[in-house]
Formats: C-alpha cells, structure tokens, sequence
C-alpha cells in the first residue's frame, strides 16, 4: 500500500509542478535582454525541454510506482481459483 501511495504522490508533485510551469510568465524562462542572444535562446529552450523532460520522467515513475502498489495490494489478497483450475 505503501508503494502505491508513493507513486501517487509523485504523480501529484508533478501535477503541482507543471501548473507552476503552466502559470510562470515567459519572462521566467527567457534570458534577461542583456543576453538575448541566439546562444541565450537556444539554451533558455534547451532547459525548457529538460524540465518538460524531467517532468515527463517523474510522472513515469510515479505510474510505474502506482502500478506496482496495486499489484502487490492485490497479489496479497487471498487466491481465487478459477474454474479451469479445477480438475472435474
């Protein structure tokens, strides 16, 4: 249970996270005009990805983490035997 409550707790930070990239002006993510220069663009949209990036990493691990919880949750119950488990 645990397990799952943790990767449904960094699918939620990374919610938070992207509605504070979400609601940031663009000045946030742009260099200051002293340095608005192509290098300073391009690397101003090379950090932009990293961070969609990185919150595309998280909220993978954060799916996988809730995933594996329900599975262990329910791999823990009691075992229900089919009907082809039978041998009638």
């Amino acid at each position: 249970m645990a397990t799952f409550i943790m990767g449904v707790a960094i699918i939620l930070l990374v919610f938070g996270l992207s509605i504070t990239m979400f609601h940031a002006p663009a000045s946030d993510f742009l260099p200051s005009e002293k340095q608005m220069t192509v290098a300073g663009l391009g690397s101003a949209v090379v950090l932009l990805l990293l961070k969609i990036a990185e919150l595309l990493l998280m909220t993978l691990a954060g799916s996988i983490l809730a995933g594996k919880g329900i599975y262990l949750y329910l791999a823990s119950g009691p075992k229900v035997r089919s009907s082809e488990d039978t041998d009638e």
